[in-house]
């Protein structure tokens, strides 16, 4: 059968698929770990620095974060969306 043939010869590269998989997991696991202790390495030593005078409970200093975060996003992705929107779909499918 041709599925017998096909499955034979593509036994190896499956099996070197799933290891590079397992590989690329793991580093991906390591990574984090690693970014994960450093940031909280840098937080606590800078923690008697950060925002003197403001409780850590301030509503208004929280607010006003997420504020700039998300205003700080939509302009970083606005002019590459407003591109996006003038393209001619027919000109971008002939492109590829």
């Amino acid at each position: 059968m041709l599925a017998d043939i096909v499955d034979a010869e593509t036994a190896p590269r499956s099996v070197q698929v799933r290891v590079l998989g397992s590989f690329a997991a793991i580093a991906v696991l390591l990574a984090g770990i690693g970014i994960h202790g450093l940031l909280a390495f840098a937080v606590s030593n800078r923690a008697q620095e950060l925002l003197a005078g403001v409780s850590p409970r301030d509503a208004a200093t929280f607010a006003a974060a997420v504020a700039v975060a998300v205003v700080m996003t939509l302009a970083g992705s606005l002019l590459p969306a407003l591109r996006a929107i003038r393209v001619d779909p027919l000109t971008a499918i002939r492109a590829e």
